[in-house]
């Protein structure tokens, strides 16, 4: 897997750290018969929210910090958040704001 990041983005030292801290704890673990099982481990490790996307935007994974977050924050009790689980099309949730004018909307939108 590869990460890219725009060498412009105000986050992109931030993104590169975070990669750097799963690739070393891959590199520091034995290599599980179950490679997923250990990117998860790693992924777990990091204490922010992190979700993987696929090259179309689709959720394909997410670390215990991001499905607690979406938990935490979810206005359905012992639910996510609605759009923040995996198979979801996150670079498609702006476009589902049931308010276009709503300011989360707006600032997603840019």
């Amino acid at each position: 897997m590869m990460a890219e990041v725009a060498p412009d983005s105000d986050n992109a030292s931030e993104i590169r750290a975070i990669c750097s801290h799963v690739i070393q704890v891959l590199c520091e673990r034995p290599i599980p018969d179950n490679p997923k099982a250990q990117l998860c481990s790693a992924l777990d490790s990091v204490s922010d929210n992190v979700a993987m996307l696929d090259t179309l935007g689709n959720i394909i994974m997410t670390n215990i910090a991001w499905q607690q977050f979406a938990l935490t924050y979810s206005q359905r009790p012992r639910q996510v958040t609605p759009h923040s689980d995996v198979g979801i099309n996150y670079l498609d949730v702006p476009s589902r704001c049931a308010n276009p004018h709503d300011e989360s909307c707006l600032a997603v939108q840019g």
